[in-house]
């Protein structure tokens, strides 16, 4: 059984901290400080003590920051 590429649904992966500090290349502060004013894509609930960031957001924001 062969799938066609088109009906291929992109699956979101979530980064979680760690990978985003990695990838920024920021402290967590800093980071927190995006967050707060809301300059940095909005964080998901993965569990009790969890957060997530969608991969498709985060490399959005990364690609309108290379154009500033």
């Amino acid at each position: 059984m062969q799938l066609k590429l088109q009906s291929m649904k992109k699956t979101t992966r979530f980064l979680r901290r760690k990978e985003i500090l990695e990838i920024t290349g920021v402290s967590y502060v800093t980071l927190w400080r995006w967050m707060d004013k809301g300059r940095f894509p909005k964080s998901f609930q993965l569990g009790e003590n969890s957060i997530g960031w969608k991969d498709d957001e985060v490399n959005e924001w990364i690609e309108n920051r290379k154009q500033i």
